[in-house]
């Protein structure tokens, strides 16, 4: 089964979404990747690994999200992983 790249959970006004989302694929049996369970260390670090080790990333972004300094963070891991 392929890792989902599953990241969001700083978009507060969006997280039981996100989360919902997560617990959806692995009721599916996906395997994710998604900060609450598994942001660990330094955030880039963290999310530069789970990026390259994805199969399939699942982006939600809210308008806040997509202003904030983490998504350009993780926009910069998966360019640089492509």
């Amino acid at each position: 089964m392929p890792l989902c790249f599953v990241p969001g959970a700083d978009q507060w006004n969006v997280q039981a979404t996100i989360q919902r989302l997560n617990e959806s694929l692995i009721a599916r049996s996906y395997v994710t990747w998604f900060d609450l369970t598994n942001m660990k260390g330094s955030t880039m670090d963290a999310m530069s690994d789970a990026i390259e080790g994805a199969d399939v990333m699942v982006y939600g972004v809210s308008l806040a999200y997509k202003e904030s300094a983490n998504v350009r963070i993780a926009l910069h891991g998966m360019f640089l992983s492509s």
